[in-house]
């Protein structure tokens, strides 16, 4: 067999050199575009999801927001009264849930008012959350005319409480130590 050889020591039989298209400069430039441009994207989806997302509001906050919505005028008969202390009692158990790490969903309240007993909690906060959570059991049998206070003392009493336990004071340094 007689064969001839190119300078390179192969076969001269191809006339055309072929170089794959993954092997050519311009696909790396091309590729390196393309990556950069998909982790671009990706940085930019990011960033708008993270901008997008709520600030956690604090639990007092959102309690005392919660509690101010709520209309004392509107309260006029024990029906109503019943669904004004079924809306405080709820906001009350979210907010005792997330301040003191509690587990109040699914309790009555005289499960929440033994819990709140047997907790390490202030006797003055204890006390004022009975004080509520018993309000819804008075609503059964007190009078119209008396309702309407009873519900406007808890309702007082319950942003009290909010703002009681919720803030934080934060010393500075111009006040005593």
């Amino acid at each position: 067999m007689n064969a001839s050889y190119s300078s390179d020591g192969l076969y001269d039989i191809y006339d055309l050199w072929h170089k794959p298209f993954w092997q050519l400069r311009s696909f790396w430039l091309v590729f390196g575009c393309a990556v950069m441009l998909v982790v671009l994207a990706c940085f930019c989806f990011f960033l708008f999801v993270y901008m997008r997302q709520k600030k956690k509001e604090a639990p007092w906050i959102w309690a005392l927001r919660k509690l101010n919505g709520l209309q004392i005028s509107t309260v006029s008969g024990r029906d109503e009264a019943k669904e004004f202390y079924f809306s405080l009692t709820l906001i009350l158990r979210h907010y005792l849930s997330a301040r003191y790490n509690l587990d109040l969903a699914g309790k009555t309240d005289q499960e929440i008012i033994y819990l709140i007993d047997r907790q390490k909690i202030p006797f003055n906060i204890a006390s004022c959350v009975k004080a509520i959570f018993e309000g819804g059991a008075f609503v059964k049998y007190a009078d119209e005319s008396v309702l309407n206070d009873k519900i406007e003392q808890d309702l007082n009493r319950a942003i009290n409480l909010v703002k009681s336990t919720g803030f934080i004071k934060i010393n500075s340094p111009s006040e005593g130590r």
